[in-house]
């Protein structure tokens, strides 16, 4: 059965949903079994990996499609496959959304 508890906090004032999901992730990473984020931003994604690496991270992180066909991505085994380019992840993608 899945639990489910207030947070205050992990309450902030941010506007930007993209960055509060993060932050909410690394706040409770230390005491998840596993973590599951539904969004289909790419911004997200790339933001999750970023800081699941700099944090050092190893709980199970799951990323979800919303949509119908719900596609799964595990952020912990996506940066295992990929780590090389992880670094330079998050730098280029902000490069590229200003183009």
């Amino acid at each position: 059965m899945e639990e489910r508890r207030s947070r205050y906090e992990l309450e902030n004032q941010q506007e930007e949903a993209d960055t509060i999901i993060v932050q909410q992730v690394l706040g409770c990473a230390g005491e998840a079994h596993q973590i599951s984020v539904v969004s289909a931003d790419t911004d997200v994604f790339v933001l999750l990996l970023h800081h699941y690496h700099q944090a050092g991270l190893d709980v199970p992180l799951i990323i979800e499609s919303p949509r119908k066909e719900r596609a799964i991505v595990d952020i912990k085994v996506t940066l295992s496959k990929h780590s090389e380019i992880v670094e330079n992840l998050l730098p280029e993608k902000a490069l590229s959304s200003t183009s």
